[in-house]
């Protein structure tokens, strides 16, 4: 999950009259999913009472994700407390991403020039076990 500050989300959600809100909304719904979560399309939040719904699943996905928060508690912050409620899940997705960080370490891919080396090593040791001239490899 994205690190974001939580005050910098109840900030930008009281500057912008709520607009940030639907975007953090938004942005959040696509992490979860991407880590498996069943969320519906954002755009269900602006259909009256079926925004429950879509706030009702995207609790369940808030509650799968961070595995601390449960998805009740997780509806009425959003629902009764709005942006400060958003300030305490980010907190929650903050957890969720330091947790992450040092098992996502993945090795870096080698450099241009390693893999050019590589590929040069590898055609002079074929050349070496082939018994007819070949031309010099071009780089």
């Amino acid at each position: 999950m994205r690190k974001q500050s939580p005050l910098a989300v109840f900030l930008l959600i009281l500057i912008t009259f709520g607009i940030y809100g639907i975007v953090w909304t938004a942005r959040t719904r696509g992490e979860m999913v991407r880590k498996g979560a069943d969320i519906p399309t954002t755009w269900l939040i602006i259909i009256p009472l079926v925004n429950y719904w879509y706030f009702w699943k995207w609790s369940a996905g808030v509650g799968l994700v961070t595995k601390k928060l449960d998805p009740i508690m997780v509806f009425l912050l959003i629902i009764l407390l709005g942006g400060i409620g958003s300030a305490i899940i980010q907190d929650s997705f903050n957890s969720v991403g330091e947790a992450e960080a040092p098992s996502s370490a993945t090795p870096s891919a080698p450099s241009q020039q390693e893999t050019s080396e590589t590929t040069v090593a590898a055609d002079s040791e074929e050349t070496s076990n082939d018994q007819s001239p070949q031309p010099p490899a071009q780089l």
